[in-house]
């Protein structure tokens, strides 16, 4: 990523935060820097700090990272991306998804997202790969609390029906405990993400969004979506990926803000 654009992020980034009420600070402490590593593009993750259970196939048919989890974080992993899409463009629920799928195995990316145990509550393995709860983002938005979402009247049922579009072909994992994140930071170096597992050992969790990540995804979107279908006439891809970033920022805000989260955002770039 040039530059140029890695500042055009951090100022969408600055703007949509203060609109929101947000202060960003114009870096991360170093504590938690330590714990970036490279992403490895299997399973989207969401913006959650906590780690994850481990299970083998066999038992668990909807992990598929062999005991690791170093997707791109965004609010609601890839269900996230979807519904962004959706705001931009006329498409439905269903349209959506096609196209992520589509984009999604050109690029030979994972889509993903996540459930939890309720805390430790649930402890059948039946019961968890029936469950679609779990996901703060997904579960704020089940609930209205996510204004920018307002005007594609979701239900229950249509979240629900998306975690079973992540579970076709995609990473659905189970996030384990309670929440003890330390902060909230955005991530702007390409091809990095935060490593949960073992800031989670240490007890320095982060609620980290890849905003990198949304930028790439945006352009990749772009790129299938102007091959002759006419869903983005007239377009210009750096107007679009401008539009998606900053709906992505102000997604990974809003839930935040129904979580009762941090309301100070450290911001990490190279």
């Amino acid at each position: 990523m040039k530059e140029n654009r890695v500042k055009e992020l951090q100022e969408i980034l600055g703007k949509t935060a203060e609109k929101l009420g947000f202060e960003v600070l114009s870096s991360i402490e170093e504590g938690f820097e330590r714990y970036y590593t490279d992403c490895n593009y299997i399973g989207d993750r969401c913006v959650d700090g906590r780690d994850k259970l481990d299970y083998s196939l066999e038992k668990y048919p909807y992990d598929k990272l062999n005991n690791t989890a170093l997707g791109r974080q965004s609010s609601g992993g890839t269900l996230g991306y979807m519904r962004v899409l959706r705001l931009l463009t006329d498409v439905s629920e269903k349209e959506a998804q096609e196209i992520l799928d589509n984009v999604y195995k050109s690029e030979n990316w994972v889509k993903g997202d996540h459930i939890d145990n309720k805390h430790g509550e649930i402890t059948d393995i039946e019961d968890l790969k029936l469950r679609t709860k779990g996901c703060g983002n997904q579960d704020v938005l089940a609930e209205g609390k996510l204004p920018m979402y307002a005007s594609l009247k979701l239900t229950r049922k249509d979240i629900d029906a998306g975690f079973d579009w992540i579970k076709d072909g995609g990473v659905l994992v189970i996030l384990d405990g309670n929440h003890e994140e330390k902060g909230a930071a955005v991530n702007l170096v390409p091809g990095s993400t935060f490593g949960t597992r073992e800031a989670v050992r240490a007890d320095e969790s982060l609620f980290n969004l890849d905003l990198w990540a949304a930028d790439e995804v945006a352009a990749a979107i772009w790129s299938y979506l102007n091959e002759g279908k006419e869903i983005l006439p007239n377009e210009k891809e750096r107007d679009f990926c401008n539009k998606f970033v900053e709906l992505c920022v102000v997604d990974y805000l809003q839930t935040l803000t129904a979580l009762s989260g941090p309301q100070q955002i450290q911001t990490r770039k190279e």
